[in-house]
């Protein structure tokens, strides 16, 4: 990571490679046909859900992942 991804990134609960600014992000993949952008919305609402609107992406499903806390 550079020091201006450290203006991007979501710096809580070792959650550090995911970024909160999609515009930030999207010019570092772009040349590379292989890279996926995944959205995660951590306890996410109807509206959440619903709220996604970019004609850049297709939503391909959703996944749920329960939170195990470590003992």
């Amino acid at each position: 990571m550079t020091a201006e991804d450290w203006r991007h990134n979501v710096q809580e609960d070792f959650k550090i490679t995911a970024v909160h600014d999609l515009d930030h992000s999207l010019p570092r993949v772009v040349a590379d046909d292989r890279a996926s952008i995944l959205a995660l919305v951590q306890n996410p609402t109807d509206d959440d859900s619903r709220s996604f609107r970019d004609p850049r992406f297709a939503l391909r499903g959703f996944d749920l992942v329960e939170f195990q806390p470590i003992r």
